[in-house]
């Protein structure tokens, strides 16, 4: 991964005064140490992300047939990031990835079967 990571959620974004995910990286990606890649999760929107060269990436949300639990969604996000970036791909598959792993956490109860779908 080599770089450093600062996921924002859409709470902390909204708190800030911003009303999408692509306002929160533009407006605080000034904040975060030079080099950075900083990604914003916005739930059914998706999600945005944005490294050094100052481009805004997008990856639409993977949503379940049927939504069971959406309780630890936002960390199976930032998980399935870390995991693919730290295994050499890039930006767009890693937040592909979270999008769609988080997609499928939110069709299970807990964890039960996330790998199965």
């Amino acid at each position: 991964m080599g770089k450093q990571s600062v996921f924002i959620s859409k709470d902390v974004a909204m708190h800030f005064g911003f009303h999408s995910a692509d306002a929160a990286l533009k407006g605080l990606y000034s904040k975060v140490k030079k080099g950075a890649i900083l990604i914003c999760a916005w739930a059914e929107r998706g999600a945005d992300a944005m490294g050094p060269d100052g481009v805004v990436i997008h990856s639409d949300a993977f949503p379940p047939e049927a939504l069971v639990d959406t309780l630890g969604a936002g960390d199976t996000f930032n998980a399935a990031i870390i995991f693919t970036l730290s295994n050499g791909k890039s930006l767009q598959e890693a937040l592909t990835f979270g999008c769609q792993v988080a997609g499928r956490k939110c069709g299970v109860h807990g964890y039960d079967g996330i790998l199965e779908q």
